[in-house]
């Protein structure tokens, strides 16, 4: 009983333990230990969260090209009702000097 109220008695004083945990070197393996454990935790939720950001991004990327590509359908799509008009136009000017040629024949 004496060891422990010795060691009470120092760490009431504010002095040094007889057991110095920073001269055991197994308590500092284990402190060395938790410290890389932290770290690698740390580092794996930052990877996550740019991982997370990247995701977000490409989506946006996506749907930014899908709205892109949607725009350029639909002005395709006019193009080709466009050149529709066109030749319906055409076809019935053909149809017409056709029937003037045979007239003035």
């Amino acid at each position: 009983m004496g060891i422990c109220s010795d060691e009470l008695d120092q760490f009431r004083n504010g002095k040094a333990s007889a057991r110095n945990t920073t001269n055991n070197p197994v308590e500092i393996d284990l402190m060395d230990d938790f410290l890389e454990m932290e770290i690698l935790a740390a580092v794996h939720e930052s990877d996550q969260t740019s991982s997370t950001f990247d995701m977000e991004t490409d989506s946006d990327k996506d749907v930014t090209r899908n709205n892109s590509f949607t725009i350029e359908n639909e002005e395709l799509r006019n193009h080709v009702a466009d050149l529709h008009s066109n030749v319906e136009i055409v076809e019935s000017e053909k149809t017409e000097l056709e029937m003037a040629l045979i007239g003035a024949a």
